[in-house]
């Protein structure tokens, strides 16, 4: 016995038959995507509460799986970003300059941070804890705090 190819008229109720099968197979996964998106909407809340005490009681497990997930994506991110970066130099810098231009707190950061570092750097050392943490407040209350003494500096001269 060696195997006949199948005529055309033999293969054609098998084609229709795959043909229904996927199509009942895609109607059954389409019901049950349904079924899921209305069990969830019904059930939010419990889910919400599920989820919150199994994120407390498995917060070791869960951080692992992180770590061991971002470790062995990191390469990909990285070619990624780098992709990206290259694609779009340009909006990206322009982003960057339109913040730098509107935003007062967002230049006031970067001009503190640069000041600090350069700071460091002048007596031969190097940062090795973020900006706020060395100013022990937020950029947002120094500059609130600074800004407060201007005026209360140009009120004292009379320039104000």
């Amino acid at each position: 016995g060696t195997p006949t190819t199948p005529t055309p008229d033999e293969t054609l109720p098998s084609q229709i038959a795959n043909v229904n099968f996927v199509n009942n197979k895609y109607s059954i996964l389409k019901n049950e995507i349904n079924y899921m998106n209305d069990y969830y909407q019904e059930h939010k809340e419990e889910r919400k509460i599920y989820d919150k005490n199994y994120a407390k009681a498995n917060k070791v497990r869960i951080a692992e799986y992180q770590r061991g997930y971002y470790e062995e994506k990191l390469k990909e991110k990285k070619e990624y970003d780098k992709q990206y970066f290259e694609k779009n130099r340009t909006k990206i810098y322009q982003r960057i300059k339109n913040k730098y231009d509107t935003d007062e707190i967002y230049r006031f950061k970067l001009k503190v941070r640069n000041a600090i570092r350069m700071s460091f750097r002048r007596k031969g050392k190097y940062k090795n804890k973020s900006t706020e943490e060395i100013l022990g407040c937020t950029f947002k209350k120094l500059y609130q705090h600074l800004l407060e003494s201007y005026k209360k500096i140009m009120v004292k001269n009379g320039m104000a």
